[in-house]
């Protein structure tokens, strides 16, 4: 935005002339916005136990490629902490982790966790899932929006391509309610379930897409 603000200023021009003038002062106002750098995201957001899995982490406003050091880990409350294997920063903003886990990992949300000598301490809070048993893998072809993501009593899906039906599981891989659909928008009501993590898969026309769901 730009401010003008006027001031009037005598000047004496002789000593017998005397004139008023008007100055007019503008001044420039740059506003300069500086993003804090943060992790916006994991690819996939999901794995499951006894399972190898290479994640993309995914930052904003990050300088991995330009940090002479870069660690990587998931962690869950103080005490769980998950290692990858090994790390690969393929620019500044991404950075491709292998983990392996175990067959006894503690299922749940961990929060992400990236340090390096340049953006210092990132953390995305609850950014990656363990389950048991469903997997999370989304066709790139199909759009399926979920709202309120996380939600509580009635969430709503809107798709591209119709949707036949609706299965729900937790994160032990136990089916908890069905819907069939057979349209391209449906409000679901899980107002019966608990607090928690669910998998939908989601069956459309030619494909089963899964989704990773929280009730609050």
């Amino acid at each position: 935005m730009l401010t003008i603000n006027k001031k009037i200023t005598n000047f004496v021009l002789s000593k017998n002339e005397k004139m008023k003038r008007t100055i007019i002062i503008i001044p420039i106002l740059f506003s300069v916005v500086i993003s804090a750098q943060s992790i916006v995201g994991t690819n996939p957001s999901y794995g499951r136990r006894s399972e190898s899995l290479t994640v993309t982490i995914s930052g904003q406003n990050t300088h991995f490629n330009q940090a002479t050091n870069t660690i990587v880990w998931f962690s869950q409350g103080s005490e769980t902490v998950l290692i990858p294997n090994n790390t690969t920063v393929t620019d500044d903003t991404n950075i491709d982790a292998l983990f392996t886990f175990s067959s006894s990992e503690l299922l749940g949300l961990y929060d992400v966790n990236v340090y390096s000598g340049y953006d210092g301490l990132l953390v995305l809070e609850n950014g990656f899932l363990i389950g048991s048993a469903v997997s999370v893998n989304t066709p790139d072809d199909i759009n399926i929006r979920i709202l309120p993501n996380p939600g509580k009593g009635y969430i709503n899906l809107k798709s591209e391509k119709i949707i036949n039906s609706v299965n729900i599981f937790d994160i032990n891989g136990r089916q908890v309610n069905f819907f069939n659909v057979n349209s391209k928008q449906k409000s679901l009501d899980l107002s019966s379930l608990a607090k928690g993590v669910y998998i939908l898969k989601i069956k459309t026309q030619g494909n089963i897409v899964t989704k990773k769901i929280i009730i609050n």
